[in-house]
């Protein structure tokens, strides 16, 4: 588009600010899984649980036993509704640290074991958490593992030893875990072997690991890996942006990615160094080229409140294409701390309100969660006061209720048919319903196909208004569209096109150049029971004019012919259907455009 296409002025009729529904997320009632730390339960010391489906892995130390780090586990097949008894994983030798993750019907632990020294890393798979295989020694001098999968592909990073000093060192399998990689360095910084405890993720082609700040040491800020698919090009851990030394400190983090896009996000726990026995901050950092580049962070509490500091406790994020959620156990002064959350229909980019998903929470730790369809899990481990034993195991279910009901668009302000080079022209749109909008925009199109999308500024409740002066000579369609914190975005929802052409202007040789240009518009939008469908055509062609439900059934064909180029008309009659939504989608040569339309009897 020529570069005085872009010129826009805003109006100053204040910011663009859109209210948001208070409750995204309804919770259920958190519930205890009652298998450590209540009379009658085994003596042990609580670890993670790993979620997939209503297929639930918990594991433990077993601290009563004579071999004192004796690994146990025990199972749900109905979502934390029963248990199977604890069983011994690691019948009775000595490990240090047993890392879980899970995918596609198949559990993973990586162990290091004790004896011999110096430490190895050990694997053991199970499929559905019933048998666990025998362990396999992989690779000496690994300390620290931690593991992700999705899919077939399973990642996993540990702590060696390079030329004396620890390195981070990653492995990869993409069959589920039968066979491995040769290891690859990332990187042999003195912050190498400190990470937390969801510090790997995926998205469409790359993978991403985050690092932990240094439990001694003078720089707290976390750092980003990445690589290709293929888990071979790795670059340094590279510091996120918005990170200062001497301001911030990184306690610890969590990272998630969409397998489907390219968007990922780091929540990061913050102290001030002003302030460093107050609250942590949450800060969310997130990036749309798979890591290539970052956004600078956002703080998603207020500066009064934030994340408990306990040593132990991290914050949750997990995501499953474009929902997301956050967590954390939030410091509360006046009482018991809570699980606050807060949702994202749009990859992290807007942030519904801080909910309350869980009280009464009390030295909380591994946070992990699923999203399936509309619904959430979470589970976490937490302090359990006046118990024989400090830990067990919580909860929750929560249920997505989103407003998904596009919004209607009307045109309240547009410029005349014809209009003068260097004109500034207003417009302006009501939205019956905007409490779930992201965005509303004024869409331009010149006839050669180039195409200005600007924000429109909320001057008022449901009223955007934008300004923008005509560059050139020439033809240009015009419409407005909205985008919702659900990303319901593109020609629908819109308020059907427009046109308008500037003084002298021919059309004859500029149609003739782009044959492949044409008009759909409908109105008026709602209507009750007939409207007028109106096309232009910038050559002979045959027309294709059909009407659609928005299940996607064909509901009516209006047009099915060749029309010779120009403007054309038609008045449809609805009466014989039902009051709601339809589609009216005109085909002609390779070129196809939809219309919404409602119906209101």
């Amino acid at each position: 588009m020529k570069a005085c296409l872009a010129i826009l002025t805003v109006l100053s009729l204040g910011l663009a600010v859109h209210a948001q529904p208070q409750a995204p997320v309804v919770w259920g009632e958190a519930r205890w899984a009652y298998l450590a730390g209540w009379p009658g339960s085994p003596l042990i010391t609580t670890l993670q649980v790993i979620p997939m489906g209503d297929t639930l892995l918990f594991t433990a130390f077993n601290i009563g036993s004579a071999v004192s780090d004796t690994i146990l586990i025990c199972s749900s097949f109905d979502n934390g509704q029963t248990f199977t008894p604890w069983s011994g994983l690691t019948r009775g030798e000595e490990w240090a640290i047993a890392q879980f993750t899970g995918s596609a019907g198949r559990f993973y632990c990586f162990l290091n074991r004790q004896d011999p020294s110096p430490l190895a890393l050990w694997l053991r798979m199970s499929d559905n958490s019933v048998g666990f295989s025998d362990p396999e020694q992989y690779w000496q001098d690994a300390y620290v593992p931690c593991g992700f999968a999705s899919g077939n592909e399973v990642l996993a990073r540990y702590a060696g030893i390079v030329d004396g000093n620890f390195a981070a060192i990653v492995i990869r399998s993409t069959d589920r875990g039968q066979s491995w990689s040769a290891p690859t360095v990332i990187d042999t910084a003195d912050f190498g072997h400190h990470y937390t405890h969801q510090a790997i993720a995926f998205t469409r082609t790359q993978r991403l690991i985050l690092a932990e700040p240094p439990e001694n040491g003078t720089d707290y800020r976390l750092r980003v890996a990445r690589s290709d698919s293929s888990g071979q090009n790795w670059t340094t851990f590279q510091v996120l942006p918005g990170q200062t030394v001497d301001s911030v400190g990184a306690r610890t983090g969590a990272i998630v990615g969409d397998t489907s896009s390219e968007v990922a996000g780091v929540l990061g726990a913050y102290s001030y160094r002003h302030d460093p026995l107050g609250p942590l901050r949450p800060l969310f950092f997130r990036t749309t080229n798979g890591g290539e580049s970052w956004q600078m962070p956002a703080c998603l509490t207020d500066g009064a409140s934030g994340i408990c500091s306990w040593i132990a406790c991290s914050p949750l994020a997990v995501c499953h294409g474009k929902l997301w959620l956050v967590g954390w156990e939030h410091d509360d002064p006046q009482g018991w701390n809570f699980l606050g959350t807060r949702f994202s229909a749009n990859h992290g980019r807007n942030w519904y309100p801080l909910q309350v998903a869980a009280d009464s929470l009390a030295q909380s730790m591994f946070f992990c969660g699923q999203i399936r369809g509309n619904r959430m899990d979470l589970y976490w481990v937490q302090g359990c006061c006046g118990q024989a034993q400090p830990w067990d195991y919580r909860m929750v279910t929560g249920t997505i209720t989103p407003d998904t009901a596009f919004p209607q668009l009307s045109p309240i302000l547009a410029p005349p048919d014809t209009v003068r080079v260097g004109q500034q022209l207003l417009f302006g749109v009501s939205a019956t319903d905007d409490d779930t909008l992201s965005e509303v925009r004024l869409v331009i199109v010149e006839l050669s196909g180039d195409t200005l999308r600007a924000g429109m500024l909320r001057a008022a409740e449901h009223l955007y208004y934008i300004s923008w002066v005509v560059p050139d000579s020439g033809y240009y369609d015009y419409w407005f569209e909205a985008e919702d914190f659900w990303e319901n975005v593109g020609t629908l929802p819109d308020s059907g096109a427009f046109h308008f052409v500037t003084e002298g202007w021919s059309a004859s040789a500029d149609f003739i150049l782009h044959p492949s240009s044409f008009i759909l518009s409908v109105f008026p939008v709602p209507f009750n029971s007939t409207t007028q469908i109106e096309f232009t055509l910038p050559s002979t062609q045959r027309v294709s004019l059909r009407l659609y439900d928005v299940l996607g059934r064909e509901v009516a064909v209006m047009m099915n012919e060749i029309q010779t180029a120009g403007q054309h008309h038609i008045m449809f009659d609805a009466s014989g259907l039902p009051s709601g939504v339809y589609l009216c989608r005109l085909e002609a040569g390779e070129i196809a455009q939809t219309r919404k339309i409602v119906l209101v009897k």
